[in-house]
């Protein structure tokens, strides 16, 4: 028994000089974690489960233009922006899931309001729960998104106008407007002629007349490929426009595929004159001149 007692007693050294090596060891743990903690670029920030600030990085308060001190006597709700309620479900939803990451505000000292991404995780250690978070400001790069979505949509839109004007020069060359003298004017139709170029082609066509005090106008259709519905309405429209001026009508270049096309869809060809050829066209213009 006396032996046993001794033996504990001759232990004691070493026990302790066990003792002082795991305390030493775990000093340094817990020093190199917090240099490394103190180096890191991003923001650390320990939040207890009050709101209050518990702990932090020299990183995280050069960020929010605070010290370290200062912070550690805050609470959370001091630099995050949201209401109270949004605080409080974005903590049980990090209770819930265990850790989010997401983008939000926090608020400097000087009232700026700064973009930055979050990721927090919620611990439970030794019967401790607190939420250990690190920050990172992403103002320059949501700055750089929003110029790039500018710059993107700016080249849309000017895209956007330079087929515009691409469309209306190809409108303009399509269908142009050609003064023979002694008030005859030809239009020579190319293409598809669409609600938008027979509305154009009638706009033409009636400041042509009045400009030049023409009294017939010539319209070739040969460059027609199909006279569809839309087509046979426009040619109709711009027709019917040019005889409330006065002025009389010449279809030329009607193919059969385009006559029936015409018939097929009701256009009244009733005041109109209908020829096989621009040359037709033509040559009666110039028949009438003489008569006149």
């Amino acid at each position: 028994m006396v032996d046993a007692v001794e033996a504990d007693v001759d232990d004691v050294p070493t026990l302790r000089a066990r003792l002082a090596a795991m305390t030493a060891a775990l000093e340094l743990q817990v020093e190199r974690t917090r240099r490394i903690l103190g180096a890191a670029g991003e923001g650390f920030h320990m939040i207890g489960m009050d709101g209050r600030i518990v702990d932090c990085n020299d990183a995280f308060a050069r960020m929010l233009g605070y010290t370290r001190e200062e912070l550690t006597t805050m609470r959370i709700k001091e630099i995050d922006p949201r209401p109270s309620p949004d605080l409080s479900i974005l903590t049980k939803r990090l209770v819930d899931s265990g850790g989010l990451r997401f983008v939000t505000q926090h608020r400097h000292r000087d009232g700026a309001l700064l973009d930055v991404e979050v990721t927090v995780h919620h611990v439970e250690l030794a019967g401790e729960s607190f939420f250990a978070g690190f920050s990172h400001s992403i103002g320059e790069q949501l700055a750089r998104e929003r110029a790039l979505r500018a710059a993107e949509a700016e080249r849309v839109a000017l895209q956007a106008e330079v087929i515009a004007a691409q469309e209306a020069t190809i409108r303009e060359l399509s269908t142009p407007l050609i003064p023979l003298g002694d008030g005859v004017l030809v239009a020579p139709i190319v293409g598809r002629l669409d609600g938008v170029r027979a509305t154009a082609l009638q706009d033409r066509v009636l400041v042509g007349i009045t400009a030049r005090r023409a009294h017939t106008v010539i319209l070739d259709v040969t460059g027609v490929p199909e006279m569809d519905a839309a087509a046979a309405h426009g040619l109709g429209q711009v027709a019917r426009a040019v005889r409330l001026l006065g002025a009389e009508v010449v279809v030329t270049g009607i193919r059969p595929e385009v006559a029936g096309g015409l018939v097929d869809v009701g256009v009244d060809l009733a005041g109109l004159v209908v020829l096989a050829t621009l040359q037709d066209g033509l040559q009666r213009s110039l028949r009438g001149r003489d008569r006149r």
